[in-house]
């Protein structure tokens, strides 16, 4: 791969229009299949079930998109675009994990796994540390 320009003292590479192609085809999906409107999910085991299904179908999602893609468009799956690929806000979230513990339980998970790539990402400086904190 040939070396990209960079700034900010070489510690961050020049942004290409190419670099966003998983972010964009992610938000253009949901918009489609949602219709702008946040999706619901029921307060109910079922509801519960569905929503842990969805958001297993959203690692799915970045890991079949990701092995289309060069390094530098890959998605990293993140909080925002695991809301996005849900069909739901951060605010939306919150409120589910407020449900019950399983819920909150099941929320908390999700995040974790979330977590753990940015961390493994970071630890191997593949991302700048300070993103990993966020």
């Amino acid at each position: 791969m040939a070396k990209r320009e960079t700034y900010n003292k070489g510690s961050c590479e020049v942004l290409e229009p190419d670099d966003l192609t998983a972010l964009t085809q992610l938000a253009v999906s949901s918009l489609k299949r949602h219709g702008g409107q946040i999706a619901k999910y029921e307060n109910s085991q079922a509801g519960l079930e569905q929503f842990v299904q969805k958001s297993a179908e959203f690692f799915e999602y970045c890991n079949e998109v990701n092995s289309t893609l060069e390094p530098q468009q890959r998605l990293i799956p993140d909080v925002e675009s695991w809301c996005c690929f849900m069909g739901v806000t951060r605010v939306t979230i919150h409120q589910y994990a407020k449900r019950n513990q399983q819920w909150s339980d099941a929320i908390a998970m999700i995040k974790e796994a979330l977590l753990m790539g940015k961390k493994q990402l970071a630890m191997h400086n593949r991302i700048p540390s300070l993103i990993f904190l966020f």
